[in-house]
């Protein structure tokens, strides 16, 4: 409102105080797989199409039977209710073209990305990233697995890779290929009943990336009951005394699905991919990838306002109010925003930049819990009558 003469009373709205920050942790699975028998017309080949959950019954249909898709998605649902992107790739005439597809890339006339690449375009359509990336029967391979993880950085999201299902050694030879927080490989296969009610095997990540979405960011995956599987491909014994194959895998940083001493099948094992021991348990990746998600999301409205005090306070005012309503929840442990003036120099400022820092700690999950045993004979002192 341009400035002059007025009499009376004028009202004005000034914009200048932070806004309420909602964590971004939904949690929606992408899956690379062959689906021979869907219908081509509602999941057609290199487009990822949205199955909203167990109930979306007509996009399970619309899946068939054919192929081993339908029977991931469906272990995914056998662990939790949640989206799932579904890119449908087809059989190429050989492994090696089988494994190009999986991989994808940018279609050369349409422009448009397929195979693991879709899933850079599925906010563009969807308006959520996925946050659990998998290609289950694919990523035993090195090329694959390393592809989803180079991708899972991009969208601040997590991934799940198989292991060869040969052996413990070679399971624990091929996990030392990467050094990837975000990642959580699983081996060996399970086994399970198919369509026909014959006992077959199935990659795994489909189950473990059913798991994370079903876990809250804040817990660990590791001692969940897993459901809708038989077995497991081989013999993975669990005794919690440090020498069974589950402890050895797990130590490895491999997680294995073994029949708990105290019943049921479970997932055992909190390690991540990664060889930093900072970055040792999956589930601080996780917290990062949900305050990432969240600040991306939620704090768009902080672009391109003016750099005035008020403005400082009202980002980190947004930023504080967020993390204590994290710690009240006992989701972290403790975090804070501030403004470094070292980083926010004038230059800084006029050039258009500035750096908010903050810091947070999760809570520690208990692998190795210890009860230690005294002997103490002073509690004899009361049986003597007096």
């Amino acid at each position: 409102m341009p400035e002059g003469y007025f009499h009376g009373v004028k009202h004005e709205f000034v914009d200048d105080a932070g806004r309420p920050i909602t964590t971004q942790s939904d949690v929606s699975i992408f899956i690379v797989a062959v689906a021979p028998g869907a219908l081509v017309d509602k999941v057609p080949l290199n487009k990822t199409v949205l199955i909203s959950g167990s109930d979306d019954t007509d996009m399970i249909a619309a899946l068939g039977t054919d192929g081993e898709g339908p029977e991931f998605v469906d272990t995914i649902f056998s662990q939790v209710n949640t989206r799932v992107f579904f890119h449908r790739i087809e059989e190429g005439a050989d492994d090696a073209a089988t494994l190009a597809n999986v991989i994808g890339g940018i279609d050369g006339v349409t422009g448009k990305r397929h195979g693991l690449q879709a899933a850079l375009d599925v906010k563009q359509n969807y308006a959520i990233d996925p946050s659990v990336l998998i290609a289950p029967g694919y990523s035993q391979n090195l090329g694959v697995a390393t592809e989803i993880a180079d991708l899972s950085k991009k969208l601040s999201a997590e991934f799940a890779i198989d292991g060869p299902n040969t052996d413990d050694a070679d399971a624990i030879t091929y996990r030392g290929n990467f050094d990837e927080r975000h990642g959580y490989m699983v081996d060996p296969f399970i086994t399970y009943l198919d369509a026909d009610g014959n006992e077959a095997s199935q990659a795994s990540s489909a189950l473990v990336a059913g798991v994370i979405a079903a876990t809250p960011w804040w817990e660990s995956v590791s001692n969940r009951t897993v459901r809708g599987l038989t077995g497991i491909a081989r013999d993975v014994d669990y005794r919690g005394d440090g020498t069974s194959r589950a402890e050895l895998l797990n130590k490895a940083g491999i997680g294995a699905i073994v029949r708990h001493p105290k019943g049921g099948w479970k997932l055992l094992g909190g390690r991540s991919m990664g060889n930093d021991p900072k970055f040792i348990f999956f589930k601080r990746a996780r917290v990062m990838n949900v305050f990432a998600r969240t600040i991306m999301d939620q704090m768009q409205w902080a672009v391109d306002k003016n750099i005035t005090r008020r403005y400082f306070e009202a980002v980190t005012e947004s930023m504080n109010k967020w993390i204590r309503r994290e710690v009240a929840l006992e989701h972290i442990a403790g975090g804070r925003c501030w403004v470094n003036p070292e980083v926010n120099t004038p230059d800084a400022m006029e050039a258009g930049q500035v750096v908010f820092d903050y810091d947070f700690v999760e809570y520690g999950e208990a692998e190795q819990v210890t009860f230690r045993m005294h002997i103490n004979n002073g509690y004899l002192v009361d049986i003597v009558p007096v």
